[in-house]
């Protein structure tokens, strides 16, 4: 008789060490946004965070599925962003001020989102489905509502809400999206805490500008 007992056995595919959702996550943001949906396997994936693929499939039981809740995971935070415009109190502008702030402490603190939403947009593998589509669609027109209300109460000029809109996330996206360009032009690594806070001034700026025209 041995000293085993049934806690001590696996399931199938359960890893021997177990790595965290969120890790797996996180590392499954970097290798889509550098390689994109179709040069990533689940193998490279496993690799990286030191599990046998069909550990990985105990996770996640599909490449879709894992770059679904990747994608839709990101898209569903700013969208939260975007909703907590509604509740907030304050001026359109200092709203709007606040929101900036938000996503660029979110970007910032996520370095593989900016590049993975944008790589996404043009890749089209999770927008295009119906769920997928419908989050992005529903933030952008969020977004674009709320400019639009800042417009008919004149605190901001006259313009295409939804241009405005995607003008924006361009400014606040672009920007990490392509970090190594952006490092080499500013000469400093654009997630540190001092190249962020000097963004979110450049970023405040360029938006005022921007909605008053």
């Amino acid at each position: 008789m041995n000293g085993s007992n049934k806690d001590d056995v696996r399931s199938p595919g359960r890893p021997r060490n177990p790595v965290s959702r969120d890790h797996l996550l996180e590392v499954a943001r970097g290798a889509f946004a550098q390689s994109g949906y179709a040069g990533t396997s689940m193998g490279d994936i496993a690799d990286a965070v030191g599990l046998r693929k069909s550990s990985l499939f105990h996770h996640f039981d599909s490449k879709n599925r894992l770059y679904r809740e990747v994608i839709l995971g990101m898209v569903s935070d700013l969208d939260g962003l975007v909703e907590q415009l509604a509740a907030r109190e304050g001026t359109y502008p200092e709203r709007l001020a606040a929101l900036c702030e938000y996503v660029v402490d979110y970007l910032g603190s996520h370095p593989w989102a900016a590049l993975l939403v944008l790589r996404e947009s043009m890749d089209e593998h999770i927008f295009v489905q119906e769920e997928g589509r419908e989050l992005l669609d529903r933030t952008l027109n969020r977004f674009a509502a709320f400019l639009k209300a800042g417009m008919d109460a004149g605190a901001f000029a006259q313009d295409n809400p939804h241009m405005l809109a995607l003008s924006i996330v361009g400014v606040h996206f672009l920007h990490f999206a392509a970090s190594g360009v952006s490092a080499r032009l500013l000469g400093e690594d654009v997630f540190t805490p001092d190249s962020l806070a000097e963004w979110k001034r450049l970023v405040a700026q360029r938006v005022s500008r921007m909605v008053t025209g």
